[in-house]
């Protein structure tokens, strides 16, 4: 008798995680049971796409190295004085 029990329970326990995994596949909209999968779209990142561009140089110029002065970006090392050729 505790036997068929143990089955019983074991039965009702798979019965209730096939119907837990369909729902589940349901919410998701997937067809895995069918065989088919899903592949995300690529996306197109560009890298460094906000990163200005040094006046001097031409060289990306990123936030921690970067000097502003009559509207555009600069590194510190190209940034100087015209008149007398001192880095600031």
């Amino acid at each position: 008798m505790l036997q068929q029990l143990l089955l019983l329970l074991v039965v009702v326990v798979v019965v209730m995680l096939m119907i837990m995994m369909m729902m589940l596949m349901m919410a998701l909209r997937c067809d895995c049971a069918a065989g088919v999968s899903y592949q995300c779209d690529k996306v197109d990142l560009k890298v460094d796409e906000g990163a200005a561009r040094c006046a001097r140089c031409t060289q990306r110029v990123y936030f921690n190295e970067e000097k502003k002065a009559i509207g555009r970006s600069w590194h510190a090392r190209c940034f100087s004085c015209c008149q007398f050729s001192t880095s600031y």
